[in-house]
């Protein structure tokens, strides 16, 4: 598991994302549940799944999923718990 947390100072809010390893998934990745008015509403414009070699020089947060030791971790079924640190705007 990786765990990252963000201090959002403008809208006095604090998160932690979780990252978890899956064998597989179904659905479609949708907007359809960020909910009206939400902060991510009309910020988030579209989404979509990512293969690693995509992300190139995309502008992603937190900027270390693209890093060698995120992906051999995950690729390792998060062996360990790592903790990011604090992000804070």
């Amino acid at each position: 598991m990786c765990v990252a947390e963000a201090h959002k100072k403008l809208h006095t809010f604090q998160y932690t994302i979780v990252f978890l390893p899956v064998d597989a998934y179904s659905g479609e990745i949708t907007l359809e549940n960020i909910p009206e008015g939400d902060l991510d509403d009309g910020i988030i414009k579209a989404v979509k799944w990512f293969h690693r070699s995509e992300l190139g020089n995309r502008v992603v947060w937190p900027e270390w999923i693209k890093e060698d030791w995120f992906w051999q971790d995950a690729k390792a079924g998060f062996p360990e718990i790592v903790y990011t640190g604090v992000g804070k705007d």
